[in-house]
C-alpha cells in the first residue's frame, strides 16, 4: 500500500481542485513519488489521458515513468480485472501505454516540447533547474489552455524563471490548517502556489534538521530545505515581494 503522508495528500487535493499547480518544495519529499501515483490514477480510471512527464534530464523523466510501471505491476488483479485493462505494447521505454487509451511517456525539455500534444496532465519537476525555462513554458501553456492541468515543482535555484512563475502566484493569503502553504486561490497568472519546507515532513525534527545541515552551507539550507529564492549575488528574495 502506498501511505500517503498527510502534505503529500494535500498536494493531491491541489491537483485536483486547481488546474495549474506550482510547488516549491524541501528535497527528498517524496513529491515525485506521490505525483506519479497520482498519474497512475488518472491513467486507469479515465480513458484516452495523455500524460506527459518532463524534467532537467530526460533520464529523469524516464525514470518517473519506470516508477509507474512498477506500481501498475504492483496492483491487485482484480483491480485490473474490474477495470478490463492491460498494458500495451510500447516502441519505447520511456512510453507506458494502456488499453483505454491512456498514456504516460517522458519527453525531453526543447523548446517545442508537447507543443503538438493534447496534453490531459503534464508534470515539470526540478523546474527551476530547466535551462531555457521561459521559452519552454510559454509553449506548454499555450497547449494547456485548451484544457490540461500540470503540476510544476522544484527547489528554488536563484531568482530565475522558475522564481518569476511562484511570484506571480503567491497571492500571499494561505488557508488555514494546511500542512504546507497553499494560497487561498490562483495567483494572476493562473497558477495556484505551494510551499513546502522541509518541516511538513512528520518523519523529520530538530535534530534530523541538525544532522542534515551539519555539512551543509547557509546558502544550501535556504535553498535546499527552507524554499528560500536566492539571488546569484548571494542576496536572498523573499517570494511574497
Amino acid at each position: 500500500p502506498l501511505k500517503l503522508f498527510p502534505f503529500q495528500e494535500e498536494c493531491i487535493q491541489a491537483f485536483l481542485q486547481y488546474r495549474k499547480n506550482i510547488i516549491v518544495k524541501g528535497r527528498q519529499l517524496g513529491l515525485s513519488t506521490t505525483t506519479s501515483a497520482f498519474c497512475l490514477w488518472m491513467a486507469l480510471f479515465h480513458k484516452d489521458k495523455n500524460i506527459l512527464f518532463m524534467a532537467t534530464k530526460l533520464e529523469t523523466a524516464k525514470n518517473m515513468v519506470a516508477k509507474i510501471r512498477i506500481m501498475l505491476k504492483e496492483l491487485p488483479k482484480w483491480m485490473l480485472e474490474m477495470l478490463d485493462l492491460q498494458e500495451m505494447e510500447a516502441d519505447s521505454v520511456r512510453v507506458l501505454k494502456l488499453s483505454n487509451g491512456s498514456k504516460i511517456h517522458a519527453i525531453p525539455t526543447a523548446p517545442d516540447a508537447g507543443r503538438s500534444e493534447a496534453v490531459s496532465f503534464l508534470v515539470i519537476d526540478e523546474a527551476a533547474h530547466i535551462d531555457d525555462l521561459e521559452e519552454l513554458w510559454v509553449g506548454l501553456n499555450s497547449v494547456l489552455a485548451e484544457g490540461g492541468s500540470c503540476a510544476v515543482f522544484s527547489s528554488p535555484k536563484g531568482k530565475n524563471y522558475f522564481y518569476e512563475m511562484y511570484n506571480g502566484a503567491d497571492t500571499g493569503e494561505y488557508k488555514d490548517g494546511m500542512v504546507g502553504m497553499h494560497c487561498e486561490t490562483e495567483g494572476p497568472n493562473g497558477l495556484h502556489a505551494i510551499k513546502l519546507p522541509w518541516t511538513v515532513h512528520p518523519e523529520r525534527d530538530e535534530e534530523w534538521y541538525k544532522k542534515e545541515t551539519k555539512p551543509m552551507s547557509e546558502r544550501a539550507i535556504k535553498q535546499e530545505l527552507l524554499c528560500v529564492f536566492e539571488g546569484s549575488d548571494n542576496t536572498y528574495f523573499d517570494q511574497n515581494t
